[in-house]
């Protein structure tokens, strides 16, 4: 016998009123959402009614896109390191959760049940801010992220431009010898793409050979040293990355249950902003409830009948 979920298609409704949600917490708590009892369904149709209110004044709560934050902050729980990745997602959730505050409290009409959730947001400005100190815009490690890893940076910098300097200036005189007139990198070195019948023209060591066996590349001896050295700054540099990245890591553990928290409280308040947005959607109206057991429906329709 087909349940009151299937009689009523409810299903169905679960997927529209998740296409309205922008976080992870707000499509899945849709994608699961159940019938609720009396005393749950008052609080929940009186914080609907001014989601539906804020909405159709002053749209949409800046949700941008939250996703769920449970296993990223898990895995700093149990002294994983985080990537540069997982660490933006939290600081962008901080963003978020200011956004959303700023929009509900700088409006003329009171909303309070929704100022009653967003006081739940705990402030994590500060770890925003650690976040951003290392973790630049494209997600790459800033250089003025530590000291250490500024100098590293521009010790590969200068090495490599003088690398650079002195391969021009041997290539204009290798370059009868050479595939193309250009360095190129092969097991992270600098080296010299030469025609292998004319291999014995450069002293050096053989990095690679094409696949026509037409091409050897090898690194002159002259650039063994300062290929080396590049190479164990860009191992420092790696390890300096990871160092900051580990230092994050155990700052979002600290405050692991605070980011939690405001994860969950926005996808609470996403969720109810696409139930809002279904709502407008269908020009449908907050229900009244009564103290008696009786249903009195008038001009009502189901809502994936068209109009």
């Amino acid at each position: 016998m087909p349940t009151i979920y299937e009689v009523l298609e409810f299903g169905q409704i679960r997927k529209e009123i998740a296409a309205f949600a922008q976080s992870d917490i707000g499509r899945e708590t849709s994608s699961n959402l159940v019938m609720l009892s009396k005393g749950e369904l008052k609080n929940e149709l009186a914080i609907l009614d001014e989601m539906m209110v804020l909405n159709l004044r002053y749209g949409r709560l800046p949700m941008m896109s939250s996703t769920d934050l449970s296993q990223k902050v898990e895995y700093a729980f149990k002294g994983g390191t985080l990537t540069a990745e997982d660490l933006e997602a939290i600081a962008h959730d901080v963003i978020i959760t200011g956004k959303i505050v700023l929009s509900i409290r700088k409006r003329e009409e009171k909303f309070p049940l929704l100022n009653d959730k967003i006081r739940q947001f705990k402030s994590l400005e500060q770890l925003e801010a650690a976040i951003h100190r290392v973790v630049g815009p494209d997600l790459g490690i800033l250089n003025s992220a530590s000291k250490k890893l500024a100098s590293i940076r521009k010790s590969i910098t200068e090495t490599e431009r003088k690398m650079t300097i002195r391969f021009q200036s041997v290539i204009e005189s290798l370059r009868d010898y050479m595939t193309e007139a250009v360095a190129t990198i092969r097991n992270g070195h600098f080296v010299l793409p030469i025609k292998t019948a004319h291999k014995g023209k450069v002293s050096g060591v053989i990095h690679d050979i094409s696949d026509t066996g037409m091409t050897t590349f090898i690194e002159p001896d002259w650039a063994v040293e300062s290929n080396n050295a590049v190479y164990v700054l860009k191992i420092e540099e790696r390890e300096e990355i990871q160092r900051l990245l580990k230092e994050l890591s155990i700052l979002v553990a600290a405050h692991g249950h605070e980011v939690l928290a405001n994860n969950h409280t926005i996808g609470y308040l996403d969720f109810v902003q696409a139930k809002a947005l279904y709502a407008i959607s269908l020009d449908g109206k907050i229900a009244e409830l009564s103290e008696e057991r009786a249903i009195d429906i008038k001009q009502a329709r189901h809502p994936l009948i068209n109009r």
